[in-house]
């Protein structure tokens, strides 16, 4: 089964433009021995690219060492890296080489360089400029002929900004850039991806498993994929062990669908609006991946009636957060809220029915529909009892002088008690 035609000599699956160019770019940089810096989201591949210009360089034969900075401990980093002697720490019972050590006449790769601390980045660059090491505890450097290959997943160059990465590290390690494309700007690497994937993990389930349904690759297609390969492999897995037959069914391949949003999407910093608005997208996002509302509610993790109480009370047809309206004067946000409390707190104490109902406000108003009940008890003196059966939830003016009427009408209704917000009735 062909994977691409960069499978076979990179273990790079896809035929697409951007990939072509990441290969194009490992042929020029294995033949040398220059510092290489990988750059992309979490889960495309950038091992993967480190690899393969490791396994087409001259140094192919000698190990390939990779080191995951954010995997280990900031007390331990120096000594990984660099080694150790014999009494240099209290469990330092022996002398220990260091991954650069091991590395040497060979390629070492460090993953999440971003999250390196900024002592060991000093150190770091030493070892970029000089080519020696020292060892934790030792009074004597040891030269090493090592190429480095880094890979972050966060901009460097924002880090640096903010004093949290040093410069001259960044320029060190960026002498040849590579940026791995996310899997969303390659959906045509998509049916190749799915089908290694497939081949992988039969073989690794022990079944014999042929192909997948054509509707199944197109809503594969049409994801996003904020994880990426890794994300499409991890589907591609859980559809092989779900699957009793040869033919991976379009049931069996589900997505987790992501609830996360883009800040640089929001147009507003209001935090409701932004919060609304991820609620929009994500519900919009599975409807487009299963327009089954039943499938679409198991997407997102909630029943299909909360689905159905959702779509109802969401705008629909909206590309993102809608901004800030103008709200009333601070007088009658005020009244508003002064009513609002004393009604929960008279229908708390008196066990009564009345109704505070929020959920069924305007979204886009701060103003909740109150919704007081008439009580069988009470008289007409000013005792809360008494309320008369009215409806609190006009909407607001738009003169931001005029104070809420219906907040007058309670405040009347409430007997023109003066309330405080926090200490209550």
């Amino acid at each position: 089964m062909m994977f691409g035609p960069h499978f076979h000599e990179y273990g790079i699956v896809g035929h697409s433009p951007a990939v072509a160019q990441v290969i194009q770019r490992i042929e020029l940089v294995s033949a040398t021995r220059s510092t290489v810096l990988i750059t992309g989201e979490t889960g495309t591949g950038k091992e993967l690219v480190a690899r393969a210009i490791h396994n087409r360089s001259a140094q192919q034969d000698m190990p390939f060492i990779r080191v995951n900075c954010a995997a280990i401990p900031e007390t331990l980093v120096e000594s990984e890296l660099f080694g150790h002697v014999r009494g240099a720490f209290t469990d330092a019972t022996g002398t220990r080489k260091g991954k650069f050590s091991l590395a040497n006449r060979s390629t070492i790769f460090l993953d999440e360089i971003g999250t390196m601390s900024v002592g060991v980045q000093a150190k770091l660059l030493r070892v970029l400029q000089e080519r020696e090491i020292e060892p934790l505890g030792s009074e004597h450097t040891e030269q090493v002929d090592v190429r480095v290959i880094a890979a972050t997943n966060r901009d460097l160059r924002q880090l640096v900004g903010e004093g949290r990465f040093q410069d001259d590290l960044f320029y060190r390690l960026h002498v040849v850039p590579i940026a791995v494309p996310p899997l969303r700007e390659r959906p045509e690497d998509i049916p190749l991806l799915v089908d290694n994937f497939m081949e992988k993990h039969a073989a690794h389930c022990g079944k014999s498993i042929s192909a997948i349904e054509d509707g199944a690759v197109a809503s594969l297609q049409a994801y996003h994929w904020p994880g990426n390969i890794r994300e499409l492999e991890n589907t591609i897995e859980r559809a092989v062990v779900l699957t009793r037959g040869s033919i991976i069914a379009r049931d069996a391949v589900s997505i987790e669908a992501t609830t996360s949003a883009s800040v640089r999407d929001a147009s507003s910093l209001k935090l409701r609006h932004n919060v609304e608005w991820i609620e929009r997208e994500t519900i919009r996002r599975a409807l487009e991946m299963s327009s089954v509302k039943r499938n679409a509610a198991r997407l997102l993790g909630i029943s299909p009636r909360a689905l159905s109480h959702y779509l109802a009370r969401l705008p629909a047809h909206r590309s993102g957060p809608e901004p800030a309206r103008s709200l009333p004067g601070a007088r009658g946000y005020r009244r508003f809220l002064v009513t609002r409390t004393l009604l929960k707190k008279i229908c708390v104490r008196k066990n009564c029915a009345c109704s505070v109902d929020v959920a069924s406000a305007d979204a886009r108003s701060p103003f909740a529909a109150v919704r007081p009940v008439t009580h069988a008890r009470g008289n007409a003196r000013g005792d809360p009892r008494a309320l008369p059966m009215q409806r609190l939830d006009r909407q607001p003016s738009a003169d931001q002088s005029q104070p809420l009427a219906h907040a007058d009408e309670a405040e009347t209704a409430l007997g023109g008690r003066a309330i405080d917000v926090e200490s209550g009735p």
